[in-house]
């Protein structure tokens, strides 16, 4: 099984119902350039295995020394054990989040998973864009950002601009609106699109897109409890109540 390369963003995401791959959320084509090789910076070797994942009681799984009027949560009403665990190669507590940059669902809850993962830093969020027809320019922008060390200084930012995007129009951004955008916070267009259209950031994107394919997760945003715990959102009434059924998994 050959080696993949995932970008896990240890800083810094739904609500009740998912984006889907929607011929209506397209983005505007924009020039390709041929590929070059680039170094990435922000990343962790990681092994897509298909292996059997670890289970949890099937009756319920609460916060350990919850008290007994405190919320249980059970198997196929609030999270679904994938067939296959989804193996990154994280030892560590981890949770694998799906999204898609132009995803109103994704946008509004941002906030509250950014305060969440501040008061659980001890936890790994992995961040993989969900790959389809319609996003994968958006997952090129991603992973762009990753290669050039930029995430931390860029990704809330940018977020915030897809954000501004959908309540203003539901028109996608063009590329050379997202360039006007990195450019305006300091980056270097060039560099940019020379990254955006390298090798690099193309096998990511293939990695990302095999990946969200493996992971049964059908729209975004998803999450996934340490690569076996995939959380329902039918009974999730508010984004509190997910950051619950997360803490209650890890």
């Amino acid at each position: 099984m050959r080696k993949l390369l995932l970008t896990v963003i240890c800083s810094a995401p739904l609500f009740l119902i998912g984006c889907g791959d929607d011929k209506n959320d397209t983005q505007a084509q924009q020039p390709t350039q041929q590929p070059s090789a680039v170094t990435a910076n922000t990343e962790v070797k990681a092994e897509v295995k298909a292996m059997p994942a670890q289970t949890v009681s099937t009756e319920a799984v609460s916060t350990e020394g919850a008290a007994p009027s405190e919320a249980v949560y059970k198997e196929g009403s609030d999270y679904t054990i994938l067939e296959n665990k989804i193996d990154l190669g994280v030892n560590a507590p981890h949770v694998i989040q799906f999204f898609w940059f132009g995803c109103i669902h994704c946008q509004k809850f941002e906030p509250t998973v950014e305060a969440w993962h501040k008061a659980n830093n001890n936890v790994i969020l992995v961040r993989i864009p969900a790959v389809t027809k319609y996003w994968k320019r958006d997952a090129q922008i991603f992973y762009t950002m990753a290669d050039m060390g930029i995430m931390d200084s860029t990704f809330k930012e940018t977020f915030r601009l897809y954000e501004h995007n959908s309540n203003s129009r539901r028109k996608a951004l063009t590329f050379e609106e997202l360039l006007t955008h990195f450019k305006g916070l300091g980056i270097d267009t060039k560099e940019f699109t020379k990254i955006y259209n390298s090798s690099a950031v193309a096998e990511k994107v293939e990695i990302a897109e095999a990946v969200f394919n493996y992971s049964q997760v059908s729209g975004v945003p998803g999450f996934i409890v340490n690569g076996t715990h995939l959380i329902s959102l039918e009974n999730i009434n508010n984004h509190e109540d997910l950051t619950a059924v997360i803490d209650a998994l890890l």
